[in-house]
């Protein structure tokens, strides 16, 4: 099966670099109320959200998680490292990937 990635607010580059992998099918989308959308039609295996697409990201979050089978990894990109928001995050079994993030850092996450 190959590994189904829902994209929420990433720059067009990290988009680009990722439609070049062969072996992810991606779906790309503009805010989080796109995204659950998709999630209402398709299932994905990994969600990657720019926190910078999100007037309120834990609101975001919560609805992600509450729209997707708990084996949905969500990876959330944030433009500084805030340690006690990461640790929310991670206690919701969200990983958190602070900007500039490439493709190559994104993979181990599809699998």
């Amino acid at each position: 099966m190959i590994p189904t990635i829902l994209a929420i607010g990433l720059n067009r580059s990290l988009i680009d670099e990722l439609d070049a992998v062969e072996t992810i099918e991606i779906y790309n989308t503009n805010s989080c109320s796109e995204a659950i959308d998709v999630l209402h039609l398709q299932e994905v295996t990994t969600i990657v959200f720019d926190s910078n697409a999100s007037n309120c990201v834990e609101t975001d979050l919560h609805s992600l998680l509450s729209a997707t089978p708990v084996t949905t990894r969500i990876v959330l990109i944030t433009p500084t490292t805030n340690i006690s928001d990461n640790l929310s995050f991670s206690n919701l079994g969200i990983t958190t990937l602070t900007a500039p993030v490439s493709g190559s850092d994104l993979e181990p996450y599809f699998n």
